[in-house]
């Protein structure tokens, strides 16, 4: 008798699966009338996300860094500052010690000044934007610098 194979390729799955609930949480992001429940959603998406990804083999330190970045992005997003912090602490490390390209180190200083200015300290925040900004100069590619500068111009 032969063996059932799957009818999926489960690689293939957990790569398509972060993908849609990264664009997923993205909607909930841009969405600037959340509801409590849609926020509470937008958390569960972005860590879903994030474990998809993490089970695909060919998972890299720059998708980790933008897995880090959105759960920061929208624990900032939620008012909980702490946990912003945290998981901004993360894509500051994975963007260093993978030696990413500028643009993630900048993104990932971003992090953590939105997640100073959610936690109110200020000294923190303008650090962490002048550590961002220092960066600017080395960012070649300008739609990259289309999405960080206004992102760091919020900030200021």
């Amino acid at each position: 008798m032969p063996h059932d194979t799957p009818s999926h390729d489960p690689v293939a799955q957990e790569r398509k699966l972060g993908a849609e609930l990264f664009n997923k949480t993205w909607g909930y992001i841009d969405n600037a009338a959340r509801t409590p429940a849609e926020t509470e959603a937008m958390l569960h998406c972005a860590h879903a996300s994030f474990w998809h990804w993490s089970q695909f083999p060919g998972v890299t330190g720059e998708n980790f860094n933008i897995g880090y970045w959105q759960l920061s992005r929208v624990y900032a997003l939620a008012g909980q500052g702490a946990m912003a912090a945290y998981w901004g602490e993360c894509c500051r490390k994975t963007a260093y010690e993978h030696d990413l390209a500028p643009f993630y180190k900048a993104y990932a200083w971003e992090a953590l000044a939105r997640a100073a200015q959610v936690s109110g300290d200020a000294v923190a925040c303008a650090e962490y934007l002048k550590e961002a900004e220092a960066l600017l100069p080395q960012i070649l590619k300008k739609d990259e610098l289309d999405l960080i500068e206004p992102d760091l111009a919020q900030l200021r």
